[in-house]
């Protein structure tokens, strides 16, 4: 049996491995964890290939970051679209949050913290992914339907 030859990537989807690679980095440490070297080693690629893609470790890490805010934004907006009629929009708003945080928890998590101060100044001074999520938010709800707004519980069905 010969050794078979592997398909190349295209550009993007070698910048999504990459990225997953880092996020999978992310999961087993910190921040200090991901450095272009190890991102190269275990996507079994050149340690120069990975600069082809980003500049530095910040690059990476703020993409990373951003690609998760568009992952959460995207299923937010597709459980929205979902949504029944009778649906309380705030609870569809926060089923899809919580399941999209169960997988992108890590990223958020680990680019939170003040270890890499270069990554975290970068995402203070780009706030797009915020305004992005009120936006979506204002635009579907003017188009689509207003929230309906839960009604108080009676006293009589209330838990003391």
């Amino acid at each position: 049996m010969g050794v078979t030859a592997q398909k190349r990537m295209s550009k993007g989807e070698r910048r999504h491995q990459l990225l997953d690679v880092a996020a999978s980095l992310l999961a087993e440490g910190d921040t200090q964890n991901v450095t272009m070297e190890r991102v190269a080693e275990h996507a079994g690629v050149s340690k120069a290939l990975p600069y082809a893609h980003f500049e530095n470790a910040e690059q990476l890490l703020v993409t990373l970051y951003r690609r998760a805010s568009v992952e959460l934004g995207e299923a937010i907006w597709q459980a929205l679209e979902d949504a029944g009629d009778d649906d309380d929009l705030a609870d569809v708003w926060a089923d899809a949050y919580y399941h999209c945080s169960i997988t992108q928890g890590v990223v958020f998590a680990a680019l939170g913290e003040r270890e890499r101060p270069s990554v975290v100044l970068i995402l203070q001074d780009n706030k797009p992914g915020r305004r992005q999520h009120a936006n979506v938010r204002t635009q579907f709800i003017s188009r689509n339907r207003q929230p309906q707004l839960r009604q108080p519980v009676p006293k009589h069905k209330q838990i003391s």
